[in-house]
């Protein structure tokens, strides 16, 4: 049977099939999978491509650099670890978006650092959606599988929650099954805009210095042209 063949639990770290299985079995497993892959991501880094469309105002735009991320340990036993996301964009023109602990920083060369306190809101869940556990979206949607290949599996989520209808129409992530990683993340907004986040070139559990995601080397790496 196809499905027997497709449900493979955790390719190279687990064996086992799932034979006969319900749909909600079948995300089941694929969302096991995912949690298994990033309890042992602790650093990710990835080119990307960013897409965002707004088909009310007719624009398209694409943007493109590196993508940083780290997972700093709790504090306390038995808490998340908190997440600290760095956007090095390249192309079309060079700007740099951090999240860390509790601010979001942009910068632009030639301006200030504009720094604002960082809300914990689905928006980052859904950023950060493949590198951490898959609890809190499963709170706010509805998952259900989408297309799936040899290589690749797509997972459908809808809002189900009042604050994630508030924000999202739809979230579409797809992960490599050999590693269980994000490939793409695709976002679909309630102002109908739709961005999408492709990754290559992945690295993971690579040492990615705290500092990196500070005003300060924000600053430093413009001043060394870098």
């Amino acid at each position: 049977m196809r499905v027997a063949k497709m449900l493979v639990v955790g390719v190279g770290w687990l064996a086992g099939v799932v034979v006969g299985a319900t749909p909600q079995e079948a995300v089941d497993a694929v969302l096991t999978n995912i949690d298994i892959s990033a309890g042992r991501v602790r650093t990710f880094q990835a080119r990307f491509v960013q897409t965002t469309r707004s088909p009310a105002l007719g624009e398209k735009d694409v943007a493109s650099g590196v993508m940083y991320m780290v997972k700093k340990p709790a504090a306390e036993v038995g808490h998340a670890p908190t997440i600290l996301l760095r956007f090095d964009y390249k192309e079309p023109e060079p700007s740099v978006m951090i999240m860390n602990e509790a601010q979001v920083i942009f910068q632009k060369p030639g301006l200030e650092a504009e720094v604002h306190p960082l809300v914990d809101d689905l928006k980052t869940d859904a950023l950060v959606a493949g590198f951490t556990s898959t609890e809190r979206l499963r709170q706010h949607f509805v998952v259900k599988l989408g297309r799936e290949t040899a290589t690749r599996v797509t997972l459908i989520l809808m809002p189900m929650s009042e604050i994630a209808c508030r924000t999202f129409r739809e979230l579409r992530i797809t992960f490599n099954r050999g590693t269980w990683l994000p490939v793409a993340v695709y976002q679909h907004k309630t102002n109908d805009e739709r961005i999408t986040f492709e990754f290559e070139e992945i690295k993971v559990n690579y040492t990615i210095a705290p500092e990196l995601f500070t005003v300060r080397s924000v600053t430093e790496r413009r001043r060394g042209g870098r």
